[in-house]
């Protein structure tokens, strides 16, 4: 995990302190939302293990729903868009905004 971790970083250190042409950013953030769905995965395998080992513990915390979708949705944006289709999220008005559970 730490080789992706500092892949992560370099690209967040890129958005945050460099002046990047609108495509170049987009793209390193691409690369920064994509590293960290898949670290999240990552985590999720080993946490597998845990679950058959009977070790897992599961937080409850509020987290931002409509952020963690986004963020999902991000990821396939790029090759939705490379087809020509067009990524649109919309959830009703009665879907809360922040919800308690495990955000990992």
């Amino acid at each position: 995990r730490t080789p992706l971790t500092a892949c992560i970083g370099m690209a967040e250190i890129l958005l945050e302190t460099t002046s990047l042409d609108p495509k170049q950013r987009e793209c390193t953030h691409i690369i920064s939302c994509s590293g960290s769905a898949l670290l999240y995965l990552i985590n999720d395998l080993l946490d597998f293990s845990k679950i058959q080992n009977g070790m897992l513990e599961l937080e409850v915390q509020p987290f931002a729903l409509h952020e963690c979708i986004d963020r999902t949705l991000e990821i396939v944006q790029v090759k939705a868009e490379e087809k020509g289709l067009e990524v649109v999220l919309w959830a009703s008005s009665a879907v809360p905004r922040v919800i308690r559970g495990d955000p990992g």
